[in-house]
């Protein structure tokens, strides 16, 4: 019975069950000239930033103090 016309959607789906195509090339070279390679501005500069940021504080919590 596994065989017979009435099954014939079970069959077909029991041959293609775990098919998956490989993509063409050019759709892989699209993919990776997509994906950056630089890491975005502020990865980038993130430690500089934070090193600004708490020299900054650190300028105005000093002038607030020895100015009251």
């Amino acid at each position: 019975m596994e065989n017979s016309p009435n099954n014939i959607d079970q069959l077909i789906k029991a041959k293609f069950d775990g098919f998956a195509p490989a993509p063409p090339d050019h759709i892989w070279s699209g993919i990776e000239k997509g994906i950056s390679s630089h890491p975005a501005f502020f990865v980038r500069y993130a430690k500089p930033i934070a090193a600004a940021v708490i020299l900054l504080a650190a300028i105005l919590l000093g002038i607030l103090l020895f100015t009251s």
